[in-house]
């Protein structure tokens, strides 16, 4: 774990009403641009090169950042890219030395109850761990960023620009810590990471292009339901319900029709429609999986449309 530190200037919004702005135009009164510091955490995931995996809130808006390791020397860092929906951000040390990455773990293996510890820079204060279990996985629907597919944890986790590192006890990396559920202002014990996989396949857009190309499999609908099934006449309880197939989409050209039922698609079982619907967006556009087709009903037969 390091600790990821940033300066800046932010420019406050002036909080003035609607129906007064008509009245100044482009020469409504301006609030002076305030600088700012902020600190967070972060993990080295190639020594080599010096890439760092943070956070989009840590570094958003920074002109400068600097990274320090747990045995005190610190290095300038660059923005390689970052990005909002998933609130990953990738750096780059400027001039690395000596560096150790930690290895990353496949989270598609996680189950839930397994043991996590939580790893950052608490205020300040220095490496701090704190430990939990995994509570939930694929979590989605929370509103907290535009792409959802988060490990859940009751390892404590402080509200502010840091966020802990969930790693096993082999020492793995298995998500990137990036949000809390508090109500009261504290933590309550549930937590919200990206998986590693997700965050490992975002980083490597962003080496490749600077920024994330998303695929889309252009589908609406929503989870399947035992009336929608009746209603249809699918022999299926469980799966993505197709309500629509945008045109031209890669849904589309696969043969995908309103009313299928996708019940599996790359090898992994679709249970929610919200995580099949968005299951390419954290790979690039054009990617094509690798581990099986998409498995389909339609009014009561099943089949196969290669991945």
């Amino acid at each position: 774990m390091v600790s990821v530190q940033v300066e800046g200037t932010a420019s406050p919004t002036l909080n003035m009403p609607e129906e007064l702005k008509k009245y100044f135009g482009d020469n409504a009164p301006q609030e002076q641009a305030q600088p700012f510091e902020g600190l967070g955490s972060g993990v080295i995931i190639d020594a080599a090169k010096g890439y760092v995996l943070t956070n989009n809130h840590v570094i958003n808006q920074a002109q400068k950042i600097s990274v320090q390791l747990n045995d005190g020397r610190e290095f300038d860092a660059k923005l390689v890219g970052s990005d909002e929906q998933s609130d990953i951000a990738l750096l780059q040390l400027i001039k690395p030395d000596h560096l150790t990455q930690i290895a990353i773990a496949d989270s598609d293996k996680l189950r839930v109850g397994d043991f996590a510890v939580a790893v950052g820079n608490p205020f300040g204060l220095g490496q701090t761990a704190t430990s939990g279990i995994i509570s939930a996985l694929g979590r989605s629907g929370l509103n907290l960023e535009g792409l959802e597919n988060f490990i859940q944890t009751d390892a404590s986790i402080n509200r502010g620009k840091l966020r802990r590192r969930a790693a096993e006890p082999q020492r793995e990396l298995i998500g990137i810590n990036t949000a809390i559920l508090a109500p009261g202002g504290g933590s309550i014990g549930i937590g919200f990471a990206i998986p590693s996989n997700m965050a490992k396949t975002l980083a490597d857009q962003l080496i490749q292009f600077g920024e994330i190309k998303r695929g889309l499999l252009g589908i609406k609908g929503m989870e399947m339901s035992a009336d929608i099934a009746k209603a249809m006449n699918l022999n299926v309880q469980r799966g993505a319900f197709v309500s629509e197939v945008l045109p031209n989409s890669g849904s589309a050209k696969a043969g995908i029709k309103s009313g299928d039922v996708i019940v599996s698609l790359n090898g992994k079982t679709a249970e929610q429609f919200r995580r099949t619907a968005f299951a390419d967006r954290h790979h690039r556009a054009g990617y094509q999986g690798q581990t099986g087709p998409a498995a389909r009903w339609k009014a009561g037969r099943c089949r196969s449309d290669p991945g």
